[in-house]
């Protein structure tokens, strides 16, 4: 038991006594909160310039709908054909055309629409075109079925649950010790990151 004492103080003395091991310890978790910080700034960021997008709707998807322009992305529906389209891209009037097929299958629920650009898509302006163009396929095929829009709406339900206790000592273990469980976890997973 004397050996493994001696064992411990030496390790201590050579370890954690050495200027560069207090220096990570305090360093490494203010380091990675900055990561943290700069990532999400630059997550963040969207730029200030609109990437104008040719559309030519070979199916008649939109002849009901319009897809919208948000800040980062103008839409205009376009009757050029594909070669024309491609060199208004080329020319700098378009950034980008996105081409949109016929839909063949209505129950089919696959659609892969072409996108032809040099300018890479980001994440978030490849989600804004496909939750637009899955919101307008859906109305689409609601209109070639002689479907029910509001019928169809009906279907899509908010579920909440609400949390009730059967005991009067556990009633009072409601929302607060849930917030303060949770607290409790963070400060325990920050003090084990230390």
């Amino acid at each position: 038991m004397n050996k493994l004492w001696l064992i411990i103080q030496r390790e201590y003395m050579t370890r954690v006594k050495k200027r560069s091991f207090l220096i990570t310890t305090l360093l490494t978790p203010l380091a990675l909160g900055a990561f943290f910080v700069i990532v999400g700034f630059i997550f963040s960021y969207k730029g200030d310039e609109t990437l104008k997008i040719a559309i030519q709707d070979n199916g008649e998807i939109l002849k009901e709908t319009t897809i919208k322009d948000s800040n980062s992305l103008g839409f205009t529906k376009t009757f050029l054909t594909k070669d024309e389209l491609k060199t208004q891209v080329e020319n700098g009037t378009f950034d980008a055309a996105l081409i949109l097929p016929a839909i063949k299958n209505t129950s089919s629920k696959n659609y892969t629409a072409t996108y032809y650009s040099d300018k890479q898509l980001s994440l978030e302006m490849n989600g804004q075109i496909k939750s637009q163009l899955r919101r307008i396929i859906r109305d689409y095929k609601i209109t070639e079925l002689n479907l029910d829009k509001e019928a169809l709406e009906v279907l899509d339900t908010k579920i909440q649950i609400e949390s009730e206790s059967i005991t009067e000592e556990s009633k009072n273990n409601g929302i607060l010790s849930s917030a303060l469980g949770a607290g409790l976890g963070s400060i325990m997973g920050m003090i084990m990151m230390f």
